[in-house]
């Protein structure tokens, strides 16, 4: 197997690894936490959408750097280059951190508006206070881990989201013998302090090693130029684009359903975006690291194997994504009840909704599942600015459908229009306009993007019309 290869297979394999572990887990952590009670669950559920928002700024520094890091790291003055950007990127951390909270003060602005029972609104505040505190720390000290993505250490980098997953396993574990149903409110506040804590020590402790394993990281942010500043936050802008508009898409759609449905069906569309979510996960195993392979080719000229890259990476996402989405489009209510039915007050009936908004939902989770590996390809090789629009375009389009939709449509038809939207939305940018452009940058014809996606879509039709004959 030759080099290139190899590191494909381990970062493949590594991610997938990572998200399987992480997929147990996060199931545990529902079922743990709903020991809590419903309300609870929803709250914490709610909460941790709306605190998503000061989330993004992790990502848009990570999807920020990871082109201009990745620059620094491979060029041939690494020695000169890496050590001046790094210093820019630790400053932009820092400041990272600053803005979450304002992002954080925001959600408290917003928490009257929020369907929140008055016995769970101090825990509901105080959750929030911790959650900022764990942002905070992992903004300024992001810049060390996503080192380790330029590297190419994805297997390392696997094994720290590992860790962060095991930690909110171990807290939720605790929260759940320690308190119950007539102790939520102490619950939800211990469930934040322990996760933020624990993280928070994670996060201390990996920036260390890096420190003391790179010589070229032991920088200090105030050291950092401004001319150098301005360089590295200039690869921010259409990043933070992609970022607040690929994640507003759900965790809005989720407050949208919180503060005009209700708690409970806004719960109810939680665990349904939850479920859909673990499909596109699965395209995440072949998307990880890709950006940076991505931004190693374009910082050594290899323009001409962006499309190799790109045609082979649709393949593999098509073979993952689509055949998993045909399992949990057949067994999605009966997925859900094995997972937490017995916990859910009304199950059946709270079951049949959910298996209804996940069916609607994958189909926007393929759509983007599928285009997940173009964006990255062309997040590395800096050509995030030629899709971002359409992302930001899509992203505000979903709310105000919405919106209107529930002003406009009888409240019987508000289940099925927050996730008929969210896929109808998805399935135009992702599928139809987002392809024409992967096309024209990469130098790949259109039908390249679309034809590896046949086989695997044929097969699983056929398997789901047999499933479905069989069970009737």
């Amino acid at each position: 197997m030759d080099p290139e290869r190899r590191k494909h297979a381990l970062r493949i394999g590594s991610n997938f690894l990572q998200l399987g572990a992480g997929f147990v887990m996060g199931l545990l952590v529902v079922r743990l936490l709903l020991g809590l009670g419903q309300e609870a669950y929803g709250v914490i559920a709610a909460l941790t959408a709306g605190s998503g928002i000061a989330q993004l700024l992790r990502e848009v520094t990570r999807a920020g750097l990871v082109p201009r890091l990745g620059a620094a790291w491979h060029s041939q003055q690494q020695a000169k280059e890496f050590p001046e950007v790094f210093r820019g990127a630790l400053a932009l951390g820092g400041i990272g951190g600053g803005l979450s909270l304002l992002a954080f003060g925001l959600v408290v602005v917003l928490l009257p508006w929020l369907d929140i029972p008055p016995a769970l609104r101090e825990a509901s505040f105080l959750f929030l206070c911790w959650k900022a505190g764990q942002t905070v720390l992992a903004l300024a000290l992001g810049p060390f881990v996503t080192s380790l993505v330029v590297q190419e250490r994805q297997a390392t980098y696997n094994g720290i989201l590992m860790l962060e997953r095991a930690i909110e396993l171990a807290s939720a574990c605790w929260v759940a013998s320690a308190f119950g149903v007539d102790h939520a409110a102490e619950g939800i506040v211990a469930y934040g302090r322990t996760v933020t804590l624990a993280n928070g020590m994670l996060q201390i402790a990996v920036a260390s090693w890096q420190f003391w394993r790179v010589p070229m990281s032991r920088q200090a942010p105030w050291h950092a130029s401004r001319e150098r500043l301005r360089d590295v936050a200039g690869s921010f802008g259409w990043n933070a684009v992609q970022a607040v508009a690929m994640n507003f898409h759900l965790r809005l759609d989720i407050l949208l359903s919180n503060a005009f449905l209700g708690l409970v069906p806004g719960l109810v569309f939680s665990l349904a975006g939850q479920a859909a979510s673990y499909v596109r996960q699965l395209a995440m195993g072949v998307v990880n690291g890709l950006d940076a392979v991505s931004a190693r080719q374009q910082s050594r000229g290899q323009d001409a194997d962006l499309a190799v890259l790109t045609k082979s990476q649709t393949g593999l996402a098509a073979w993952i994504v689509i055949p998993t989405a045909a399992v949990f489009w057949v067994w999605a209510e009966d997925l859900l009840r094995w997972w937490l039915g017995h916990r859910l007050n009304h199950s059946d009936e709270l079951l049949s909704l959910a298996a209804f908004q996940i069916r609607v939902l994958l189909i926007g989770v393929v759509v983007r599942s599928i285009s997940e590996p173009w964006m990255a390809i062309l997040s590395g090789a800096g050509q995030v600015k030629r899709y971002a629009p359409l992302l930001l375009t899509g992203s505000l389009v979903s709310p105000l459908l919405i919106v209107a939709g529930i002003a406009g449509l009888p409240a019987a038809s508000w289940q099925w229009l927050i996730p008929g939207v969210f896929s109808g939305v998805l399935l135009v940018v992702h599928g139809i306009f987002l392809p024409g452009i992967v096309s024209k940058t990469v130098s790949l014809p259109w039908s390249s993007l679309y034809r590896p996606l046949l086989v695997p879509t044929m097969l699983s039709v056929a398997v789901v019309l047999g499933v479905w004959c069989w069970r009737a």
